[in-house]
């Protein structure tokens, strides 16, 4: 997802893995293809990709920083538990949520604190009030002071106020869960090209797919 909401993820390190835009190492290049399919084996994956028809096969380790990033929800996501991360324009200690997505933690994975930061560059038409949030949602409910929104609290931490957001509000969903991907998706990743064009991948970003919910709150 190519929004602003990843620099969220990148300039604050407010999620446990970073896009794979962001991961580019030494020595990569960037390779775009489409999902074939994710082999299962047990408890073993591997990524099928197309690449100008061609075929290669990566097994998900846990050295790979895989991101799948998911259409297909709606505020019903936004309940208590979940890893919120959003945009919105902070108006007398109140953030009126823009856009949203919901990121599922990784088995095991402690969520970070909760957290308000101004965009580190301005872009074009963007509030001055423009801040980003995350953090797990504690409780949800309408709000009695404006009935046409909702109203969250974020776990507590300093500075970080009540958000607000409209039912209308459609949040993506991200994970690294491969699970998640069916085929058919885009993928666009960071490789170590060896001999004989044989690839290693370093991390990928998956887009395109729609989410197929289980329960989005935090494991």
């Amino acid at each position: 997802m190519k929004t602003v909401l990843m620099t969220l993820a990148i300039a604050m390190t407010l999620v446990v893995a970073r896009p794979a835009s962001a991961q580019r190492a030494p020595n990569t290049e960037t390779r775009s293809g489409t999902v074939t399919e994710v082999q299962k084996k047990g408890r073993t994956r591997t990524l099928v990709v197309s690449i100008d028809g061609q075929e290669y096969q990566f097994p998900i380790t846990p050295k790979v920083n895989l991101q799948i990033q998911l259409e297909g929800g709606d505020e019903s996501l936004i309940q208590q538990g979940v890893y919120l991360e959003g945009e919105g324009t902070l108006t007398n200690n109140r953030l009126f949520l823009e856009s949203a997505q919901i990121r599922l933690l990784p088995n095991g994975a402690r969520a970070p604190a909760s957290r308000m930061v101004k965009p580190e560059t301005q872009v074009p038409g963007q509030s001055v009030n423009a801040h980003f949030i995350a953090g797990v949602v504690m409780s949800r409910q309408t709000s009695a002071d404006y009935p046409e929104y909702e109203e969250a609290l974020l776990r507590p931490a300093p500075n970080v106020p009540p958000i607000f957001f409209q039912k209308s509000i459609k949040p993506k969903v991200v994970t690294s869960d491969p699970d998640q991907i069916h085929g058919g998706e885009s993928i666009e990743m960071q490789v170590i090209a060896g001999r004989n064009d044989k690839l290693t991948l370093v991390s990928a970003t998956v887009s395109g797919g729609t989410y197929s919910p289980s329960d989005p709150k935090e494991k």
